[in-house]
């Protein structure tokens, strides 16, 4: 029985038959088939031949050539590379399954030329396809090693340009010369060879864009590329990748945001149209990052779900970044327990793709947030410390950025306040010259806790500010207080406002009634204010509705001069919108009520177990917190309007009482001479109180020092005479009897 071959069989058999000879054939396919005709060159089918093929009949007539003969068991090296190279621009898991075999070949004659050219193969397969890791680094010798291919470039020189942009973008080689080998791409784009060997070299060129071409550059180079893309003549897949490839170049460029979900849009449709499962998958999950990037947690969810089904074992890098994304996920919806148990499966995808230590920098990254949301930062900061040693370039920056700023963290849980403040500019630096604000980007929490620690430590407060602006930031703690909040009154040490984080006096052209709405407000707690308690108080001599109506005169006058939702009216009450403005005096009271839990739960506990007191870090920032809200007596040395007495009275009294609290404490550990300069700093705000010299007095008798006890009396008679006329208590007499006797 005769069985007719296929066009591809017979061609390859007429060359081999005259491969002796070196005579050219022409074979025409059969008739019964009435395939296009097939030139060969006659003799071996080696890169020269292939090449020659390719050039004069373009991929068609290579396909045609090579694809029936490459399954064959007894197959060379060159007819399976040609083989692979042909059948990458429609599945490059197939074409790897060639070069494999090739490769195996070319290893037993020891074929220098066609290890090298499978080895170029073997790195787009694993970049651009997801492939295993397995065998790299031999082959990342060799793809390295190949020198800059001189102009005009063919196809192959092309296929070894892409092999060395997918090195570099796989090793992470920020520092590597790209731009040479960029330019060789961006020359061939408009060239004269076939669009799918183009636009497949243009794909290995998106990772490493940035590294070597300047702005307007690199939009010329997404046109040409987008333009050869939407051709006829690309497949499919080739076309897919593209996308794909353009919204993991510019994922981080949020002016491309929109267009970004539009390539994804295009790729999903094409993946669904010819059944590209895995392609499909990666699309679902690069839309899953875009979406969990601007925190949609519920939307990353649903992408990420989507995706499961269609992720391939084959692809052990895809099983990775969907574990990898599930975390991110679950940490941006506050589980962190769910983020750690995602990360486990993503470690184990990652040793099973055999991932080169360079490439497992995002997870570590991962670790070290999720390791922070546990408060685990002593191993956060080790786990971002590793991660910069193994990054290259830029791309250790955030690493030790994140490093030092969970020392930060530490530091401030340790109460090391001193070594915190250290950490935390060092962190600055790093993220500064990146300009790097999104840092803990998933957790917004501690980046704003981070940055109230500058304001409080007086820690590159510029470059905290401009962080705060840049993500919007909420205060994580009232007692913060520096942060720039839209509106800012200070009553303590005397009456001040602040707009936009700017210290700056009231408008010049707010009328006294306004400063004194502002006032009587504050005194009485700023929040849910009676309205006409409000008015009686400003407008006594009037009638009812004429205060009524001055009143809402006034509010308006105060919305113009300050902002429209400053104040907050409703049900007859007057507040002030929490959202945008703060007062000291809530922040003050926050930060004495901690005090006065903390302090108290660490006496009941006792001197034996207060040095190891988790609270510990926490008490040492109240302290610093209350000596900066506290800047004197409610509305300073100014005259107090009798509706203001008895809060002044209030604060003050819980001032010293806190004061007294944290200074006791410190005398129970032994820090005397802590606890000596909390007293000279309380009564640098209040050197009026009586029980402050007291404290201070005892601490210096307990050192021994008998002249600085004395010191301290003298100058609280002397005030306690002139301002009060007023004698020192009876136990502050006593304190220093003995010393006086001498």
């Amino acid at each position: 029985m005769t069985t007719h071959q296929p066009n591809a069989r017979v061609a390859l058999s007429a060359a081999r038959t005259v491969e002796a000879t070196g005579a050219v054939r022409h074979v025409t396919a059969a008739a019964a088939n009435e395939e296009p005709v097939v030139d060969l060159i006659g003799g071996p089918f080696d890169a020269a031949r292939g090449q020659q093929l390719l050039r004069e009949q373009g991929l068609a007539g290579l396909r045609a050539a090579v694809l029936a003969l490459s399954a064959e068991a007894d197959a060379d090296g060159w007819t399976l590379f040609w083989s692979g190279y042909a059948t990458q621009f429609d599945d490059l898991g197939r074409a790897r399954a060639d070069w494999l075999r090739a490769e195996e070949r070319f290893t037993q004659v020891a074929d220098a030329l066609g290890l090298e050219l499978v080895a170029c193969g073997l790195l787009q397969a694993t970049g651009l396809d997801h492939q295993s890791f397995e065998g790299f680094d031999a082959r990342a010798q060799r793809v390295a090693a190949i020198g800059l291919p001189p102009q005009p470039i063919d196809a192959l020189d092309l296929f070894r340009v892409a092999g060395r942009l997918m090195l570099a973008s796989e090793r992470r080689e920020t520092d590597d010369p790209v731009l040479p080998w960029v330019e060789r791409v961006f020359a061939a784009l408009n060239g004269p060879l076939d669009g799918e060997v183009r636009l497949r070299a243009a794909i290995t060129a998106l990772p490493v864009l940035g590294l070597a071409l300047d702005r307007a550059r690199v939009i010329d180079f997404f046109q040409t590329g987008a333009m050869l893309a939407h051709s006829v003549k690309v497949s499919a897949y080739g076309r897919v990748l593209w996308h794909l490839f353009v919204v993991e170049a510019q994922f981080s460029e949020a002016s491309w945001a929109q267009r970004l979900h539009a390539e994804l849009d295009s790729a999903e449709h094409t993946c669904a149209a010819h059944k590209f499962r895995t392609l499909h998958a990666r699309a679902l999950m690069l839309r899953a990052a875009l979406v969990l990037g601007d925190g949609q947690v519920d939307e990353g969810k649903r992408q990420l779900d989507a995706a499961h089904g269609l992720i391939d074992p084959a692809h052990p890098r895809d099983y990775w970044s969907f574990h990898f994304l599930q975390s991110r996920r679950a940490l941006l919806g506050g589980d962190a327990q769910d983020a750690w148990a995602h990360l486990g499966i993503a470690r184990q995808k990652q040793v099973e793709a055999q991932i080169p230590a360079v490439r497992t920098t995002p997870m570590m990254m991962q670790e070290g947030f999720v390791l922070t949301a546990l408060a685990r930062h002593e191993e956060a900061a080790r786990m971002f410390q590793h991660a910069g040693e193994i990054s290259r370039g830029a791309l250790a920056t955030p690493c030790w950025c994140h490093h030092h700023l969970t020392q930060t963290l530490q530091r401030l849980h340790d109460g090391v306040l001193d070594e915190a403040r250290t950490e935390l500019i060092a962190g600055f630096t790093q993220a500064r010259t990146i300009n790097l604000t999104h840092f803990f980007h998933v957790l917004p929490n501690v980046a704003a806790q981070v940055c109230g620690a500058a304001l409080d430590l007086d820690a590159d407060v510029e470059f905290a500010r401009h962080t705060i602006a840049a993500r919007a930031l909420a205060c994580p703690d009232p007692g913060i207080a520096h942060w720039p909040w839209a509106l800012c009154i200070r009553t303590l040490g005397g009456f001040a406002i602040e707009l936009g984080g700017a210290q700056r006096k009231a408008p010049r052209k707010a009328p006294k009634r306004l400063i004194d709405l502002l006032r009587l407000l504050a005194a009485w707690g700023g929040r849910q204010v009676d309205a006409t308690r409000v008015a009686a108080t400003l407008w006594p001599d009037g009638e009812v509705d004429e205060g009524r109506d001055a009143l809402q005169a006034m509010l308006h006058r105060t919305r113009t001069l300050l902002g429209a939702d400053v104040l907050l009216v409703r049900d007859g009450q007057v507040a002030f919108n929490e959202q945008v403005v703060w007062l000291d005096t809530w922040g003050f009271e926050h930060v004495t009520a901690r005090i006065e839990t903390l302090v108290g739960t660490d006496a009941a506990r006792g001197s034996a177990t207060t040095t190891a007191n988790d609270e510990s870090g926490e008490i040492a920032r109240r302290t610093m917190q209350l000596l900066a809200l506290y800047r004197g007596h409610f509305l300073g040395e100014m005259e107090v309007p009798g509706w203001a007495l008895s809060l002044r009275d209030r604060l003050r009294a819980r001032f010293v009482r806190s004061v007294d609290a944290l200074g006791r404490r410190l005398e129970r550990l032994g820090h005397l001479n802590v606890a000596i300069a909390l007293y000279r700093a309380a009564l640098e705000q209040d050197n009026l109180a009586d029980e402050l010299y007291q404290r201070l007095i005892e601490c210096h008798l307990a050192r021994g020092e008998h002249a600085q006890a004395l010191n301290v009396y003298r100058r609280c008679r002397e005030l306690l005479s002139i301002v009060l006329g007023l004698k020192p208590s009876a136990r502050t007499e006593a304190l220093v009897a003995p010393l006086l006797k001498r």
